[in-house]
């Protein structure tokens, strides 16, 4: 089992890399529901998992991106629980269905800890029950979202959460610092410290041709500060590496016998 964050900004290549996943995996996939027009191996799509009998699709994904957002013709923003019901729902229906699958996916960290936004807004809790987002929602959101990859994890399973990157000033030191894209700001700096392998899709050309990679060193004194693999402890993992789940996977075996 290994835990992969991996960020990078869009067109990276962090969705087309998932192809190299070995074993049935399942995305679940917040992003616009063509986000896996760029997996380069086939894969079925599916509104829901619950209920769903593809389980060995080789990649299954799950289209929460399909779920419609409110339309009311007013100016109200009224918060919807739809998207994150379904992937709790999700969840629980996959914890007595899970023989097979080898790989979780979330795709990706903005969107997802959005929708779990939402959801705790229009629960209410103790304010009225039409309540909008509120300030004190979005300490609810970092337990809501680490609990929902804590649960993930605890399957026993490859887990993989995407982010793109946000880049702000800390207002103390003034310093740029890069991190993971979220809703708020407590969830960017504490994705890095859930999972064991934190790489950066990056690209570069070669002549002609676009080569997709991942960093895999953190840069002390650059903005990428959080990246690495805990289970390199030799420091013998390249800088940049394929971005290739099958060789990471060979690797950090080969890590753990010595």
């Amino acid at each position: 089992m290994f835990t992969m964050l991996n960020v990078g900004d869009s067109h990276m290549g962090k969705t087309r890399a998932l192809s190299t996943l070995k074993g049935n995996t399942i995305i679940f996939n917040f992003e616009p529901p063509d986000n896996v027009s760029s997996l380069i191996v086939p894969c079925v799509e599916v509104p829901r998992l619950k209920g769903c009998t593809a389980n060995g699709a080789g990649i299954l994904v799950v289209q929460y991106g399909l779920i419609a957002p409110s339309f009311e013709a007013d100016a109200r923003i009224r918060p919807s629980k739809d998207k994150a019901q379904a992937f709790i729902e999700d969840v629980q229906w996959f914890e007595s269905h899970q023989e097979g699958v080898s790989n979780l996916v979330v795709e990706t960290l903005e969107p997802f800890s959005y929708a779990y936004l939402e959801f705790i807004a229009a629960s209410g809790g103790a304010r009225k029950a039409d309540a909008e987002i509120q300030l004190q929602d979005y300490n609810v959101l970092v337990r809501k979202v680490t609990g929902a990859i804590g649960k993930l994890m605890s399957f026993g399973k490859n887990v993989i959460l995407t982010a793109h990157l946000d880049t702000e000033k800390d207002e103390i030191t003034h310093r740029t610092k890069t991190l993971p894209m979220s809703i708020g700001r407590k969830l960017g700096p504490l994705m890095p410290k859930l999972f064991s392998e934190i790489f950066c899709s990056e690209t570069q050309m070669a002549g002609s041709t676009l080569k997709y990679m991942w960093n895999t060193k953190p840069e002390p004194n650059g903005f990428l500060t959080f990246l690495g693999s805990r289970k390199d402890k030799m420091g013998k993992l390249p800088k940049f590496i394929d971005p290739d789940y099958g060789y990471l996977e060979k690797f950090l075996k080969e890590v753990e016998k010595k």
